[in-house]
């Protein structure tokens, strides 16, 4: 969808307008995965076969466009019509071709009522094709051919309805919506915002020139500044000023966590001095909208797509009214949810159309699961859209997670009893899931799985596929694990039979079936050049090469925009502690020198110290060490998950109450919590966090050894992920001038050529600790030697 500017004039597709709805569809729509779309693409093609042998005269593929001009709107349209059947000089039939994953055939009415976009589709083709002088005086009718995508079954339904009502209906329906977006765009054109600082900084301007220039020769950027930096502020101001110049139609922000989101928001909050001159979504998942009230109560599945539409109009819901602040949050969907009964989800994604800055996380464009809600929006056109991605660091490993997965015997051994339980009669599903149980039984441990156990759990999951499509499942009756299981097989059928998707099939354990992606460059590659611009931003983007390979795309493709902050080159003081070695194998023989170096630290700062650890369970192996040396030293480790709240009231109390802080490296807490700027006065750094060792891991080197040496490919499976944790967590230590930390980089690993290269700049040059004098001097700053005069190399 396209709107002119300053004039009333849009143009969209056939689809876009027949698919309008004011709030939650109430239609069916198809599962459509890469293989899901290439049955519906066999489909199409079989049925035009058949129409060339029968229909000689017939007309394929055929582009119509017309202008509908309804209430001083122009409203342009245009699609491609499946296939017309000449029915002599004055007849024409249209014919679309639909492919669905339900049992044919079916009423007229049900066909209808689950598929209304498509008879508004069909309406629209007829309208717009009586419309064009060369059809002059001659009549059109329509037809359109169901495919059951499962065995082919074809049902013909011709349009008993007068297209034209049908299309005028649809007119009706969108115009609301048309004076909505004039009135609003033309009120963003105007939109006046703060800057978001007091006045930029010299290497705040230098990016800010850089996006601008950036914009021009690439579409895609690579921002890199450090933690601390304003990156936020001048990617708003930069994305604001081409909202109102019309240069994109919507922005949206893709953040790793949710402390990301939240200071998008307050940003965003401080440039705006009317609240609702810039209309905003943040969209959060599903269970945070949840409720329970008198008239509507969350559940997993299924209750909440009930009564949808009836209670949207029952209630006159108008979405423009409910941004009079500039956006929805999750309360006020939620409030509006329970006076309503209307699940508070449905509220803010139906709300997304009437938004130009959509604040979300990864998932919502690269997850297949998730993709759908961005998609189907009636105005969504990634042309038209600038793309920012912070955090951008950590995009291909949360892109292969969500095409990786996990199966389990018993899981699916508690999911038979279910099905069991509701479906008494024999079933396809039931057969299938036996199966899908038999094959799990039977794995044993093994670092990759058989050819042709693989070739069996393509065919095993195929089949639970096709049987959840036509089999008829009584999903009320069964528990919330057991639908949520059943609906993550297409997801799991889509990654095991995606041949272009990298990944590693393995078994951890007898009956654990485990499925990594190795590689999510190409699923990257394929998404971010749709987009009108990308910015992807984070402190620690470097080494570039590495990173480019990462997210798919090649090097001509991208600019890059860096700065230098000259405030950041004196605010750590950096020692290498060359006493201890903590590889897995070496470092039982270093607790107590680990542990004593701690309290040594802790008892030389007036604050709190920070200790970063690179796992869990290193952290609560050292503690008892610190505690049988210092007994009185106060020290928590970081707790496991927890809420945004729960984990900064943890840092609030231990900041006040506690002496030593155990961290963990690549958790919310070292990388996404930015209140310990200028807090902490002393840092320790346990090691470089390498990966664990595993199959995934092994894997993933062989894939890399392919295409670089073995010491390059170690650097990037390894070497790198693990500096990059140390970087960011670093980072949050130092956020703006004038803060200062000593930082204590506790291996001798530290010193070697090959981590301290990947090290940020800052962190490059220190002092070395080669005795606890050493220690003892630096923490009095009075240790005059630098870690450049030496430089070990160690074996790995």
């Amino acid at each position: 969808m396209k709107f002119t500017k300053g004039e009333r004039k849009i143009a969209l597709s056939v689809r876009e307008f027949a698919e309008f709805q004011e709030g939650p569809s109430p239609f069916k729509r198809e599962y459509t995965s890469p293989s899901r779309l290439a049955q519906g693409v066999a489909c199409h093609n079989d049925i035009n076969a058949l129409t060339r042998k029968q229909e000689l005269e017939a007309l394929f593929e055929v582009s119509v466009k017309g202008t509908w001009v309804h209430k001083s709107w122009h409203i342009e349209i245009q699609g491609r019509i499946d296939q017309i059947i000449i029915e002599g000089e004055q007849e024409r039939t249209i014919q679309e071709i639909k492919s669905v994953s339900q049992r044919l055939p079916l009423p007229y009415e049900q066909l209808k009522r689950d598929y209304p976009h498509y008879f508004k589709q069909l309406a629209t083709y007829i309208v717009l094709s009586q419309l064009l002088p060369e059809n002059k005086g001659i009549s059109f009718s329509g037809e359109l051919i169901f495919v059951d995508i499962a065995d082919g079954t074809m049902q013909v339904v011709p349009l008993k309805e007068a297209a034209e009502q049908l299309f005028k209906e649809q007119l009706n329906r969108i115009y609301p919506f048309l004076l909505d977006r004039w009135d609003y765009l033309n009120k963003l054109s105007a939109l006046q915002f703060n800057p978001p600082f007091p006045e930029f900084r010299e290497e705040q301007w230098v990016i800010k020139k850089g996006l601008f220039d950036s914009i021009h020769s690439k579409k895609i950027t690579l921002l890199e500044a450090p933690t601390g930096f304003g990156k936020t502020g001048t990617v708003l101001d930069f994305a604001l000023g081409k909202l109102r110049d019309g240069v994109y139609s919507r922005a949206i922000y893709l953040t790793g966590k949710s402390t990301g989101q939240l200071e998008v928001v307050q940003q965003l909050e401080k440039m705006l001095p009317e609240k609702d001159s810039l209309r905003y979504i943040q969209l959060r998942n599903r269970s945070e909208h949840a409720i329970r009230s008198e008239l509507h109560s969350c559940q997993a599945y299924g209750s909440c797509s009930e009564g949808l539409a009836e209670n949207w109009d029952k209630y006159s819901i108008h979405l423009p009214r409910l941004f009079d602040q500039g956006t929805i949050t999750v309360d006020l969907a939620k409030e509006v949810g329970a006076q309503t009964g209307i699940c508070p989800y449905e509220i803010s994604r139906a709300a997304l159309p009437y938004s130009s800055f959509w604040i979300c996380d990864y998932n919502y464009l690269f997850a297949p699961s998730s993709q759908s809600v961005l998609e189907n929006q009636i105005d969504y056109d990634p042309r038209q859209t600038l793309l920012i991605i912070d955090e951008a660091h950590n995009l291909a490993s949360r892109v292969a997670d969500v095409f990786s997965f996990e199966a389990l015997y018993n899981d699916a051994e508690s999911v038979l009893s279910d099905l069991y339980f509701v479906h008494k009669r024999k079933s396809k599903l039931l057969g299938h899931w036996k199966r899908w149980l038999e094959f799990l039984k039977a794995l044993k441990p093994t670092d990759r799985l058989e050819l042709t156990l693989e070739y069996e759990l393509k065919e095993i999951l195929n089949d639970l596929f096709i049987s959840l499509q036509h089999d008829v499942i009584e999903y009320d009756s069964l528990s919330a694990y057991t639908k949520e299981t059943l609906w993550e097989i297409p997801l799991k059928r889509n990654i095991v039979c995606d041949d272009n998707l990298s990944k590693l099939v393995w078994i951890q354990e007898s009956g654990r079936l485990s499925v990594n992606c190795l590689d999510a460059g190409p699923v990257i590659a394929s998404i971010l050049p749709t987009f009108s611009n990308v910015i992807l931003m984070s402190a620690t983007l470097s080494p570039m090469d590495a990173y480019i390979r990462s997210i798919g795309i090649k090097k001509e493709h991208i600019q890059y925009v860096q700065t230098k902050c000259d405030w950041r080159d004196n605010a750590y003081d950096v020692a290498i502690d060359r006493r201890v070695d903590t590889r897995l194998k070496q470092r039982e023989q270093h607790y107590e020198d680990t542990a004593d170096t701690i309290q040594r630290i802790s008892s030389f700062s007036d604050t709190p110290i920070v200790v970063l650890f690179p796992s869990y369970q290193y952290a609560e192996t050292v503690l008892p060490y610190v505690k049988a040396i210092s007994p009185l030293t106060r020290v928590v480790i970081q707790p496991r998950g927890g809420s945004l709240h729960e984990q900064a009231r943890f840092l609030e109390e231990s900041l006040r109450y506690r002496d030593v802080l155990f961290l963990i490296l690549g958790s919310g807490f070292s990388e996404s919590i930015n209140v310990l700027g200028g807090r902490i006065s002393h840092i320790m750094v346990v090691g470089p966090a390498l990966p664990q060792v595993n199959p995934v891991q092994n894997a993933k080197l062989e894939k890399a050894e392919q295409e670089m040496s073995r010491t390059a490919a170690f650097r990037d499976v390894y070497q790198i992920p693990a500096i990059q944790k140390i970087n960011q967590a670093l980072g949050r230590f130092v956020r703006m001038p004038g803060q200062h930390a000593k930082v204590l980089l506790h291996c001798k690993r530290f010193a070697e050529t090959d981590y301290k290269q990947l090290l940020a700049t800052e962190y490059q040059t220190g002092k070395l600790i080669k005795t606890r004098d050493d220690l003892e001097n630096w923490l009095h700053g009075t240790l005059v030697n630098d870690s450049r005069e030496e430089d070990p190399m160690l074996s790995f």
